[in-house]
């Protein structure tokens, strides 16, 4: 009976272990998306950035 107490309590707390590091990686998984996200909008604005650049050069 003990024996299985102790079973069912270790069972419990490495769920919560198990719940905790799915939501961290839910977090960063996330974060990580949104640091893409941002990436992208930089490289358009980049782009955005050399055509004026291309352009201006053209002119001169």
């Amino acid at each position: 009976d003990k024996q299985l107490a102790r079973i069912r309590q270790e069972e419990q707390r490495l769920q919560v272990i198990h719940d905790q590091l799915q939501n961290e990686k839910t977090r960063i998984t996330a974060k990580g998306t949104a640091l893409n996200e941002q990436v992208e909008q930089f490289v358009i604005e980049i782009d955005k950035l050399n055509s004026i650049i291309s352009a201006i050069e053209k002119e001169m």
